[in-house]
């Protein structure tokens, strides 16, 4: 506090005058900061004001220059002797002992040299990250007795030049492109050199770096992807955003001509009645089944399309089938792992057409316990191809297709009786059952949306997936002691930072959930569906759960899948779309000894890194048909503003809600500022935004209805209006402080006093 006096000439006088800055007084402020001081800190720790701000920033400046501050920011500074607690470091030394670093701000590098953790010593990393000079990576900081050390988080990917997709429009002279990314939210004005090349309403993709304070894009170049008004634009987008390859280069279509499978010993399984079942559209068929009965129980055939005979190792096509990892699937097209040539013709399994299969025959009991299984490489000939819900009508007694009928009693009621007794084993197992929801889109003569609605799930679907898994499981149990690496599917149990928001979501949404030992178990997970059974949050708890869970991936190191509860576990029935498959047949066939066209040692010493390559690239396509079905869902959309709609709450933000739509899983955003009733203040912990001052909130897994109020369809985002109330709640009692229990009484007026005084006399005379 500021001490004042008065002296004879009626003068104040302060005792208590703000320091001086000099350049030791700013430089020691600035190295007492472990973070990012600003000048701003600077003016408040001086108490500077005017013209002594102007002194202030002269010093910065020179401590900048004579190299004893770095400037991170326009203005924000951090001592060269003392670093952030969290940095991006570049590798200035990589040897064979010591890796090490310097941080690297805004401006470039600064600060001493620091000792970087080799990522090979964290014990989390699979397959850890390698070093190099200039290398960038993200790190931990932190000062140790004599020296500055940091533990890598993640490494950035290098870029050498920064993209974006967007719509062209034009206006006047001028040309603006608006971005396709959700992320990029504001147009990017075009110069007149770029605007000539792209017309109004043109797809275009720029080049551009970022410049100034300001972080403003400054386009290089630009470049026509496609058309706004085509139908298949979400599909051309995700194509372009995520770098998948368009056409199959030229080698491989002169490897196509002359094309012939592996001469290889193949026994004889033309006479056995199997059948691919298939979703309707399906243009590739790579897997069929059979079912008989025996004395014990059951013998159940999965036919695989033998791929490995036509792709050999190394060769164009196995190349490019590499490079692109697996088929990416659109709701209208396909962009496939191999070509047309030998996905939907010579390596698909046409019904009445003699194909090479690799097969394994598997004999369970009536109990559904597997007893034996045996793998042939064969000739089958398929005695149909149905669609799920032929099928399923078929065994249902329901109007069906004739070519069900006929195929009704030798072929579908053994499959289903096989897979009953199956059924009971998997019960025991006690897999995780998670209901998912997918849309499925109808299209007009012209290619443009005509109907969206949520997949209908038959038993057809768990009864050919149960049986690719014994077939999957099978594989992996033949190469258990092979000398081959197996390139495993691997699923982890839920990490601890994911389980705890979930079962505090869990617990918004009105059920009990437990944080014990037993989370990690997939029955932990199946219990909490099983309550909910019957209930509107069934799906909302589906959908928490699959959020909950560790990414599946590609591993040579089996740590067992949690989800599907099995110890090893590989991919083996779709070689056709999958690359890790195609690699699991060549393992076969080397490890049973097959045939010679199995895999080479070359291949298996990369085993490992294809292993990441397979992962990052199922990644991608993953994302790509998610964002090719938002935008579809948003092009179903247009023209349907002010409709209203049924949904769940999916999620919620601090300044929002995303509401799934039931009928066709289409998500949408409620912000909080369109919310009736002011102060929502967002719970991360349920999570929900809750309103204290009415005890009204909106939580995970509300049943709600909602108003479409405005789509992009080139975003792929739809804007919502909330129509529901939300719920009430008891609001949490606030711990009150000892000194406020009893409270001071309110000092008065005169005239208060007064009033109060007649009002007794009043009452008095009364």
């Amino acid at each position: 506090m500021v001490r004042k006096i008065r002296d004879s000439r009626i003068a104040e006088l302060d005792f208590d005058q703000p320091v001086q800055p000099t350049n030791s007084s700013v430089l020691e402020f600035v190295n007492s900061r472990a973070t990012v001081t600003s000048e701003t800190d600077v003016f408040r720790n001086f108490r500077a004001k005017g013209t002594r701000r102007k002194n202030i920033r002269s010093i910065l400046s020179y401590l900048e220059s004579d190299g004893l501050i770095k400037r991170t920011t326009a203005k924000s500074f951090v001592s060269n002797f003392n670093l952030p607690r969290q940095s991006e470091v570049v590798i200035t030394d990589a040897s064979s002992k010591t890796i090490t670093g310097r941080v690297i701000g805004r401006n470039g590098v600064f600060g001493p040299i620091i000792r970087v953790l080799c990522p090979s010593k964290q014990a989390s990393s699979d397959n850890p990250i390698e070093l190099n000079v200039d290398d960038r990576v993200f790190c931990t900081i932190k000062k140790k007795r004599h020296h500055w050390e940091a533990t890598v988080m993640r490494e950035f990917q290098p870029q050498a030049t920064r993209q974006l997709t967007g719509a062209y429009s034009k206006k006047d002279s001028n040309g603006i492109v608006y971005p396709a990314e959700f992320k990029h939210r504001s147009p990017i004005l075009l110069p007149q050199k770029h605007s000539k090349k792209a017309k109004h309403g043109d797809l275009v993709q720029i080049d551009y770096d970022v410049v100034g304070r300001f972080e403003r894009k400054r386009v290089t170049d630009l470049r026509v992807v496609g058309r706004r008004d085509d139908p298949d634009f979400p599909i051309t987008l995700a194509q372009i955003e995520h770098d998948l390859p368009a056409n199959f280069p030229d080698e491989v279509n002169e490897q196509l001509a002359s094309l012939k499978p592996s001469t290889v010993e193949r026994e004889d399984f033309t006479h056995k009645k199997l059948i691919t079942i298939d979703p309707k559209n399906a243009r590739d068929h790579d897997d069929a089944v059979y079912a008989e009965r025996n004395k014990e129980g059951w013998t159940v055939i999965v036919a695989i399309a033998d791929v490995a005979a036509y792709v050999h190792s190394n060769s164009p096509i196995d190349i490019e089938a590499r490079e692109r990892g697996n088929s990416t699937y659109f709701p209208n097209q396909v962009i496939p792992m191999l070509p047309f040539e030998l996905s939907a013709d010579l390596c698909s399994l046409k019904p009445h057409e003699v194909r090479p299969c690799i097969l394994v025959e598997m004999k369970f009991n009536l109990s559904g316990e597997k007893l034996s299984h045996k793998f042939h490489r064969a000739e089958m000939k398929s005695a149909g191809n149905l669609n799920y819900q032929d099928a399923q009508n078929a065994i249902d007694g329901k109007p069906c297709s004739d070519n069900a009928k006929s195929l009704l009693q030798p072929v579908l009621k053994p499959l289903w009786n096989a897979f009953r007794s199956l059924k009971e084993a998997q019960t025991k197992r006690d897999p995780m059952s998670i209901a998912s929801s997918e849309c499925r889109f109808g299209f007009d003569d012209e290619g443009r949306v005509a109907t969206a609605e949520t997949k209908e799930t038959f038993e057809a679907h768990q009864l050919i997936e149960e049986f690719m898994i014994q077939a999957n499981v099978s594989a992996a149990e033949s190469l258990a002691d092979c000398d081959f690496p197996v390139l495993y599917r691997v699923h982890d149990k839920p990490k601890s930072h994911k389980v705890e928001p979930f079962a505090e979501s869990v617990r918004g949404m009105g059920l009990e959930c437990k944080l014990a030992g037993t989370i990690y178990e997939a029955k932990f997970f199946n219990d909490l569906v099983r309550k909910s059974r019957g209930t509107d949050q069934t799906t909302a708890l589906s959908e928490a759960i699959l959020r909950c869970q560790s990414q599946a991936k590609y591993s040579v190191c089996n740590i067992g899948h949690f989800g599907l509860n099995l110890s090893e576990y590989v991919h083996f029935t779709s070689p056709i779309r999958r690359y890790s498959d195609l690699v699991i047949h060549r393992t076969l066939i080397s490890a049973l000894g097959l045939g010679e066209d199995g895999v080479t040692e070359t291949d298996s010493r990369k085993t490992s890194a294809l292993a990441n390559h397979l992962s990052t690239a199922e990644r991608q396509s993953v994302a790509a048909e998610r964002e090719a079905i938002e935008r579809y869902l948003a092009l179903f959309y247009e023209g349907k503003e002010r409709s209203k709609h049924s949904g769940y709450i999916s999620g919620v933000v601090q300044n929002g809600i995303f509401v799934k739509l039931t009928s066709t899983s289409a998500t949408g955003f409620v912000p909080v500022t369109s919310l009736q009733g002011y102060h929502w203040r967002f719970n991360k912990r349920l999570p929900s935004l809750e309103n204290r001052h009415k005890a009204k909130k909106y939580c995970f897994g509300q049943p709600v209805e909602v108003e479409i109020v405005d789509v992009d369809a080139l975003t792929g985002k739809i804007g919502l209006k909330m129509r529901s109330v939300p719920v009430d709640f008891k609001p949490a009692p606030t711990k009150v402080k000892p000194e406020d229990k009893f409270e001071k009484p309110k000092k008065l007026s005169r005239r208060q006093k007064k009033r109060l005084q007649q009002k007794k006399q009043r009452e008095g005379n009364s």
